[in-house]
């Protein structure tokens, strides 16, 4: 059973495993499921052949900057460059600058572009380019929001480009580091025009667009040019493999065997509940990470009951997390018990966490229901008060693991008393439920990479659920609102660090939300694949396939 954990030993299969590196010997002979032939001798290449990865579902768009989608991604970090990277300790680092300023209030940054580097199309990259690149984000880019509004995008030289704010913007080069703010090629998308992004994709990066046919496969070409990658990886460039195609393969059943029998060389997509058949296979390795993504059940704070805080920590101390991450993800995620978790940049620790979070316990749960009001003659008797049921409608996707996840917390709510209507539902329609206030609770998770994102994104005023957010919980406080602004504008970094880390302290607080698990994700390589080790080295290789695509060997 190969399931590769920290430092590349081999570990069993329950609780949380880190990355490790493949098992494998590197080869020129394409390997696994790769098509290619050997590169020529003399032009430096080292592996050749092509790397064929699982895609499980298939991109809408390669257009950088319109999309935000994990299959988007996965092809995308081998063709476009963001300005920064995120290094192996989650540090931004300049990538195509080579150098940073920036003003005492850390209002204006000015950067100088990094000489050499240029376009698959032999465009150069320069200062206009990346001020046009990052234009045309603000103007059509999905995740625009992130980069807020900028005075001025402007290139005061040739290699010199300067971005300022009208007020502090000191997370710049980490907003910076995002893939969807990748530089493209302004000849090339006005020559290709609305055929940009499925015809013609042109970045910087270490492999350059073929062709896609549409729901079958991506192909890229090694661009020979490319000498830039980040210091972190083990090859800064040219690439490895000479060509990777992107296999689009919804079915997991067929990608795991694909996976398995050799004609795929690795996939992200691994379903944790197939772990176990990747890793007793002979000719696969699976790695498992713990992963910044927290799973918790926001409570909405503008509905009754659970506009009650005595409420909503009743709810927090009924709901026992074990059950739900071996139910929902086969043991296969990491408990918490704070909102953004350890794994988080400025999550609290594990232990501030417990200091903050609610002691499983249905006593003191049923303690807490009894002084709201709620009472009932018998113990799993639907709780009254005043005449009225306590009931709550829970909503959830219609996808197995989140569904488990509501099912579970039916029932252990059931047990203190408290009815839950669930409701499993595709998603247009949870969308519009959460619009619609029609809810209590609901099955929730998202990509909590930096504390201060997650927060803003989730519990913000701005982004309450009525208008279309992400803040399900519907809280509403100035307070809570002014430690998350200074957590993302605060020049001094002590600052945002300490303002980040009160503003989750009020939200557990409050009962905003019952946090349950981080959930983990995989990645599985045939064993011939090598070059794996600073890729699986990242403490987030998972959104890190930058590394992977410069590195790879098959």
């Amino acid at each position: 059973m190969k399931v590769m954990g920290a430092g590349g030993t081999t570990a069993l299969l329950a609780g949380c495993l880190g990355g490790g590196q493949g098992n494998g010997t590197d080869s020129t002979d394409g390997g696994g499921g790769g098509t290619g032939t050997d590169d020529d001798p003399d032009s430096g290449s080292r592996s050749g052949g092509t790397f064929t990865f699982a895609l499980g579902s298939e991109p809408t768009t390669l257009d950088t900057h319109e999309t935000r989608r994990v299959p988007e991604q996965l092809v995308l970090d081998a063709v476009t460059e963001p300005l920064f990277r995120l290094d192996q300790e989650k540090k931004p680092v300049p990538h195509l600058v080579s150098n940073t300023e920036r003003n005492d209030d850390a209002s204006e940054f000015t950067f100088t572009i990094k000489d050499g580097v240029t376009f698959h199309d032999g465009e150069t990259f320069d200062a206009e380019s990346a001020a046009w690149n990052i234009d045309r984000f603000l103007d059509v880019g999905t995740n625009a929001y992130i980069l807020g509004d900028p005075a001025r995008v402007e290139a005061t030289g040739e290699m010199e480009l300067t971005v300022g704010y009208d007020s502090p913007k000191p997370r710049l080069p980490t907003l910076l580091t995002n893939w969807y703010v990748g530089m493209v090629s302004k000849a090339a998308v006005d020559d290709a025009g609305e055929d940009y992004g499925v015809g013609s994709v042109v970045g910087t990066g270490p492999f350059s667009f073929d062709q896609w046919s549409q729901g079958q496969s991506i192909s890229l070409s090694r661009f020979d040019e490319y000498t830039w990658g980040p210091e972190f990886a083990d090859n800064t460039g040219p690439a490895n493999v000479s060509a990777v195609e992107f296999r689009v393969i919804p079915e997991a059943t067929t990608r795991i065997n694909e996976l398995t029998s050799g004609n795929v060389d690795g996939t992200s997509y691994i379903p944790l509940s197939d772990i176990e058949n990747v890793a007793d296979s002979d000719g696969a390795t699976v790695h498992e990470t713990d992963f910044p993504y927290p799973a918790y059940f926001p409570l909405n704070m503008q509905r009754s009951p659970t506009d009650d805080i005595t409420v909503r920590k009743a709810i927090a101390h009924a709901i026992r997390r074990e059950p739900i991450v071996n139910a929902a993800v086969g043991g296969h995620g990491t408990q918490i018990h704070a909102l953004a978790p350890p794994s988080s940049v400025n999550g609290l620790t594990e232990e501030a966490a417990m200091e903050v979070g609610y002691e499983e316990t249905a006593e003191k749960a049923r303690q807490l229901f009894e002084e709201a009001g709620w009472t009932n003659a018998s113990q799993g008797e639907t709780r009254t008060k005043d005449g009225d049921s306590l009931t709550l409608t829970m909503l959830a996707f219609d996808l197995n693991q989140w569904s488990t996840q509501g099912e579970v917390a039916q029932s252990l709510l059931g047990e203190v008393g408290v009815e839950v209507n669930l409701e499993v539902v595709e998603g247009g329609t949870f969308y519009s439920k959460l619009e619609n206030q029609e809810y209590h609770t609901l099955t929730g998770g998202t990509g909590a990479y930096f504390a201060v994102d997650f927060l803003d994104s989730a519990f913000h005023s701005d982004n309450v659920a009525t208008t279309g957010g992400f803040n399900n919980s519907m809280i509403e406080s100035s307070e809570l609102d002014e430690l998350i602004e200074t957590a993302k504008s605060a020049p001094e970094e002590a600052a945002r660090v300490e303002a980040v880390k009160e503003a989750q302290r009020f939200v557990m607080e409050q009962a905003a939300a019952v946090p349950v698990m981080t959930i983990n994700r995989t990645y599985g390589n045939q064993n011939p694949v090598g070059g794996l080790e600073a890729f699986l080295e990242h403490d987030w290789y998972p959104i890190a396939y930058f590394v992977h695509w410069t590195d790879v060997t098959l």
